[in-house]
């Protein structure tokens, strides 16, 4: 008599916390404005909390051998359903339960990048100490349960597992990206702090700085498929290209609004500064194992330098302009007016610009979509490269991959 365990389905349920997003200092408009009013009147400064979600796998099994399963089935739809009560529940429990962070331990707009990592760092943790918890009570609650669990601590645990995440955007913070981005809204934040303090009559610049085009791949010159005798020239990189914008803010004087020219000065002395100053060092050294993830470190390598340099050399340098070569609208000189230039980062200058910011979703979209055209791309190269000397092939008709859509 066959046993009965080789038709008996079991399920596994696994379950994670992903983190997607660190706290960090943030802008927020805190309603309508009349024209003419102050626009700082209507914007609050906030701290983003981190963003965790919970992620879950389900799968079934018929039959196992001893510290083995079985095959792999689809899970029964009787036993899905139950899983999602279950996980109703849970979420009912853990509003109940979910423990508040010390306020000591709570960022603050204006803390160092320790305190907003300590504070991610907390309540990454007591989130994934909750849904232990909580996945326990709601197990025991009624059992027995057609189904088994495990809690994983990482999200490299639930995928080692078998977990799957949500799509190719659904990925844990980076932690390194992560420092660099809160680097620069911390320093946004204080900009934006300065400029509030300055006295009025000063003109206030906020202005910010983007990779308008990421470091991309070209192929520099055709090739020649005819056999004719000919120049052919490999492969290259193109460095990041820098983009800048600048606003003067509503309560500066009111005739630095009515006088474009002189907006168009400040903006102009700001992407000059800028522009000489940009490293254009190539650090990609094209050949077989050069892989999409150089390019992507390569473009975060230069937002980095560029925003130190925005931050900290180009914002005093125009701040000690004093109007210098600005002239009013009745031909007067400007030389001694005081100029306090703050950079901000993009989401804090759509902001003040009454702009809608770009969520999460975007920047991975866009991060991904490079990825892919840099892979294409090198994928492309090589396989030219290698056919050259086999009297030649079909030929991509893209001359460049990796370029940002405006």
């Amino acid at each position: 008599m066959p046993n009965s365990r080789q038709n008996e389905i079991t399920s596994e349920l696994f379950i994670t916390k992903i983190l997607l997003e660190g706290s960090s200092p943030a802008l927020s408009c805190g309603g309508s404005r009349n024209a003419g009013e102050p626009y700082w009147s209507f914007v609050e400064r906030r701290v983003d909390l981190p963003i965790i979600e919970t992620r879950y796998s389900l799968r079934s099994f018929r039959g196992e051998e001893k510290d083995e399963r079985g095959e792999k089935v689809p899970v029964p739809p009787e036993v899905e359903a139950v899983v999602n009560e279950f996980l109703s529940s849970a979420d009912r429990i853990s509003q109940h339960l979910r423990p508040q962070i010390p306020e000591s331990s709570v960022a603050q707009w204006g803390d160092s990048v320790e305190k907003y990592r300590e504070h991610t760092q907390q309540v990454h943790i007591s989130e994934l100490d909750l849904l232990s918890h909580v996945i326990e009570c709601a197990y025991t609650v009624q059992e027995p349960r057609p189904f088994t669990y495990r809690v994983h601590s990482t999200v490299k645990d639930f995928l080692d597992d078998g977990g799957t995440l949500l799509g190719p955007h659904d990925r844990p913070m980076d932690q390194m990206e992560y420092e660099d981005k809160l680097e620069r809204a911390i320093a946004s934040a204080k900009g934006v702090d300065g400029l509030c303090a300055e006295l009025p009559g000063t003109i206030k610049l906020a202005f910010t700085t983007n990779v308008g085009q990421p470091t991309r791949l070209e192929r520099s010159a055709a090739f020649s498929g005819d056999g004719q005798d000919g120049e052919v020239i490999g492969p290259k990189v193109l460095d990041p290209e820098i983009s800048v914008s600048s606003r003067v803010m509503d309560d500066c004087p009111e005739w630095v609004h009515r006088n474009k020219a002189a907006q168009v000065s400040y903006s102009q002395s700001l992407f000059k500064a800028l522009y000489n100053a940009a490293s254009t060092d190539v650090t990609i050294e094209l050949g077989p194992r050069t892989s999409a993830e150089d390019f992507m470190v390569d473009t975060k390598c230069y937002e980095q330098g560029m925003f130190n340099q925005a931050a900290y050399q180009t914002a005093r340098e125009i701040s000690s302009l004093q109007g210098d070569g600005v002239e009013r609208e009745d031909g007067q000189a400007l030389d001694g007016h005081s100029v306090k230039a703050a950079w901000v980062d993009d989401p804090m200058f759509r902001v003040l610009s009454g702009r809608p910011t770009r969520d999460r979703r975007y920047h991975s979209q866009r991060s991904l979509t490079y990825q892919d055209s840099i892979e294409e791309g090198l994928e492309t190269m090589r396989r030219e490269l290698e056919s050259d000397g086999a009297g030649g092939t079909a030929r991509s008709e893209k001359s460049i991959w990796g370029t940002w859509d405006s």
